[in-house]
């Protein structure tokens, strides 16, 4: 039995190699673009510095733990680079790696993605993770966290066109990639790093797992001592759901052992400070430092909804007004003297410095003061 499951696995094997050889073959672009290199030496360094050690150029991080490094890439095809090679010379012992880019049009607003898990000396990453990877980009960059003043050593930096050898390294990227934690994980499992993948692990198994029919169907009608057994079939079964369990389990495992990295012996607050909402959080303390003495009434709007009702959340408990959807606030009559208003960003709602008021959506203007503003939001106070 065990010589029929493997005999019916090694052929299912051989014509899923052949079928996938010959689909790269056919679709692959028959003039791909070439790959862009990019330099550190080249890069505008919006926060960091960029020295040169033993002929080697490396990031600073500034006095806040960040580094952003952009190129200027007018006109350049998201769609023709879904791949991402990065190399280091040593492993960069980075919080946090992201990729951020402009739209050519400039119009709108730069799209940011962290890059998932650790970086190590080589990484791979499907760019299409992001749905936003889309379109004529005018800039792209990298944008790295960690300690003030720690070194980022990046050798090699390349964005790849779909070629047969990078769409291989793209699936491997996107099957065997680490994951991270995000807002969608408790509703999502995609098996993959992408929301785009060529291939997703579960159909590929699938018809791996048909194919292994169809050859032990052919191994029982053309071999006359063999007969049909069902426990062959759940051989087959088996083999395919552990292989599909083994790939869940080791992103799994990735993802607890990035847990424990963040959250080991942390209390509550440390672990809120670390967590995908660390810069909410840091604002909202900031935020009631200011209106904690106070009696007044926080207002609380933006035109991201998660934003603002996490937010609204951390504001607790104080007297906290959020109305889903937070595009606008309340009208004029409902303010008083005293009472504050944040406004989170991404937000369409304006403030007047020289006359000092904002809008409320509505047509209507509210008298206020600055209090603070950071890249999160800002926070007025109503005069």
């Amino acid at each position: 039995m065990l010589k029929i499951i493997a005999a019916s696995l090694l052929c299912a094997a051989i014509a899923m190699v052949a079928g996938l050889s010959v689909l790269f073959v056919v679709t692959a672009p028959v003039d791909p673009p070439p790959a862009v290199s990019l330099d550190i030496a080249a890069a505008r360094v919006d926060l960091g510095r960029v020295v040169s050690a033993g002929g080697v150029s490396q990031l600073l991080l500034d006095s806040s733990g960040l580094g952003v490094l952009l190129w200027t890439q007018p006109g350049l095809v998201a769609g023709d680079y879904p791949l991402l090679h990065l190399a280091f010379r040593q492993p960069p012992q980075t919080d946090a790696l992201a990729v951020l880019w402009k739209p050519a049009n400039g119009g709108g607003s730069p799209s940011h993605y962290r890059l998932p898990g650790q970086v190590e000396l080589q990484r791979w990453q499907a760019l299409t993770t992001s749905p936003d990877w889309q379109g004529k980009l005018h800039e792209f960059g990298l944008v790295f966290r960690g300690s003030p003043g720690q070194s980022v050593m990046l050798e090699k930096a390349q964005l790849l066109p779909p070629t047969t050898s990078n769409r291989l390294r793209l699936i491997y990227a996107d099957w065997f990639a680490p994951l991270s934690w995000d807002h969608t994980s408790i509703n999502w499992n995609w098996g993959a790093g992408s929301f785009g993948a060529a291939f997703f692990p579960v159909p590929v198994i699938a018809a791996f797992f048909c194919l292994s029919l169809l050859f032990y169907g052919a191994i029982v009608t053309k071999c006359a001592t063999s007969r049909f057994d069902w426990q062959v079939v759940a051989g087959l079964f088996l083999f395919c759901w552990f292989a599909l369990d083994v790939l869940w389990q080791g992103k799994f495992l990735g993802q607890l052992g990035e847990t424990r990295r963040l959250f080991a012996g942390s209390d509550a607050e440390h672990k809120l400070a670390a967590g995908l909402d660390a810069a909410l959080v840091k604002f909202a303390t900031e935020v009631k430092r200011q209106v904690l003495l106070d009696t007044g009434r926080v207002f609380v709007s933006s035109d991201d909804d998660y934003f603002g009702m996490r937010t609204a959340y951390y504001l607790y408990p104080l007297n906290v007004f959020w109305q889903r959807p937070g595009k606008r606030l309340p009208a004029r009559r409902y303010f008083h003297a005293g009472d504050y208003i944040v406004l989170l960003s991404p937000t369409s709602l304006g403030f007047e410095q020289k006359g000092g008021f904002l809008e409320n959506g509505m047509g209507e203007v509210i008298p206020v003061t600055l209090i603070a503003s950071t890249a999160v939001g800002a926070l007025f106070r109503v005069i």
